[in-house]
């Protein structure tokens, strides 16, 4: 009746490669039905005596699934997966997706990094989490269409408002390398449609070309990408330490002759904590409002409209973001507060061999300086100028010569020559 860690291995138990090859087996592509898995998984749960719900969505095509291992009368910790993943199409793989095979030691097949093998080690695990009669109970929760927009988790945190007792805090089992993830970005994406008039090609000067039009929308996107890659505000703890603007999928027109009057495209924002995507989402529709002006100018009724496809809040977790509420942090951790730390000492050190150095060349300087000038003091006791009563010292010394081209000044060896 512990809460304490199980032991650890560092190789994958046979149960553990059971269920990641039971899973890939699945083809839960985001555009397919997951159910068939989900049934799967609830089976098995129900075998080990744990209830799971199901949180379907509007069709009942897809599902979320939720199930508690131990007390049911206090907050516990969410394990929390996707079971859908991306497409294949277009994919060179050198084996079949949906079949694991091992090759230098790593399993490949569509899904057993993101996210499949996460949920198949929990599931492995389940048996001696149930062993240990947990004090603190653990939350399963799967979501559908996660690749897609984070769709699917949205029923399921809607069906978590409504229960007595909610999750306390949730570890997502995202492909991380191991390390501690305490922030992310923000994503906010729209798709525009461009309404422009069609004519024959020979005619173009007096249709709309849609397809156009959404390319100068394009540009401006490309052009808010390189001011936020420019200006920031930046994040140096993020691999990308800056929001980003990013158009992936433009299609449209139909034959070559023919100005398109139809052309849409999708873009997306990757905001930093503290900066809000609607300002730059704004610009954009500022933009398009003038284009819009120029465009029904020529031919009423043609235009932009904006359709949200996905939206999702930036996280950064309290305790690293120092207090300092509605600012973007400068001291996040993405790889642990070690990394940060070593940075920082790293710093200070650079510092202090800076100042180490500078001492050390202004000490260098000043005594070149008391070299130079007491090479200059001998030389000028060498060769003085006539004492009084001497006569004038017009020539210079045995061995040394005036510069090039220069004779010396009347009445007297001066310290110019003497120093050449």
């Amino acid at each position: 009746m512990s809460d304490a860690p199980l032991e650890e291995s560092s190789t994958l138990s046979a149960d553990g490669r059971a269920w990641v090859e039971r899973l890939i087996g699945f083809d839960t592509t985001s555009r397919n039905s997951n159910l068939e898995l989900i049934e799967d998984v609830k089976g098995y749960l129900a075998g080990l005596g744990v209830e799971a719900e199901l949180v379907y969505n509007e069709e009942r095509s897809k599902a979320n699934l939720y199930a508690t291992i131990g007390p049911k009368d206090r907050p516990g910790i969410a394990l929390s997966g996707h079971t859908d993943v991306v497409p294949i199409d277009g994919q060179d793989w050198a084996s079949d997706p949906w079949k694991v095979i091992e090759r230098d030691g790593k399993l490949y097949g569509r899904g057993t990094s993101d996210m499949k093998g996460f949920i198949a080690l929990v599931l492995a695990r389940l048996p001696a989490f149930l062993e240990r009669e947990l004090q603190t109970p653990l939350h399963l929760c799967f979501s559908y269409d996660e690749e897609v927009g984070c769709l699917g988790v949205r029923p399921l945190l809607e069906f978590l408002k409504a229960q007595p007792v909610r999750p306390r805090l949730a570890i997502i089992g995202e492909p991380t390398s191991m390390q501690v993830i305490t922030a992310h970005k923000g994503k906010l994406s729209q798709r525009c449609q461009v309404t422009g008039s069609e004519a024959h090609s020979s005619l173009a000067p007096f249709a709309v070309n849609a397809v156009q039009q959404a390319a100068r929308l394009v540009s401006f996107l490309a052009d808010l990408a390189e001011e936020k890659a420019r200006q920031g505000p930046f994040d140096p703890a993020f691999d990308v330490p800056h929001t980003t603007v990013h158009t992936g999928i433009i299609h449209g027109g139909q034959a070559l002759n023919i100005v398109p009057r139809d052309c849409y495209f999708d873009f997306e924002f990757r905001s930093l904590p503290g900066e809000d995507p609607e300002v730059l989402f704004e610009r954009v529709k500022a933009r398009a409002a003038e284009m819009e002006a120029e465009m029904q100018a020529r031919v009423p009724g043609t235009g932009f409209s904006f359709e949200k496809i996905s939206a999702f809040p930036a996280l950064d977790t309290p305790r690293c973001r120092g207090g300092r509420a509605g600012q973007v942090p400068d001291r996040r951790q993405r790889h642990g507060e070690g990394r940060l730390r070593d940075r920082g000492r790293a710093v200070q050190r650079g510092r202090h061999l800076l100042r180490g150095l500078r001492a050390r060349l202004h000490r260098a300087g000043a005594q070149a300086r008391r070299v130079r000038g007491d090479r200059t003091a001998r030389r000028l006791r060498a060769f003085p100028g006539p004492a009084a009563g001497a006569g004038s010292c017009l020539t210079p010394p045995p061995g040394l010569t005036p510069p090039h081209g220069l004779t010396p000044p009347s009445g007297a060896w001066s310290s110019t020559w003497a120093m050449s």
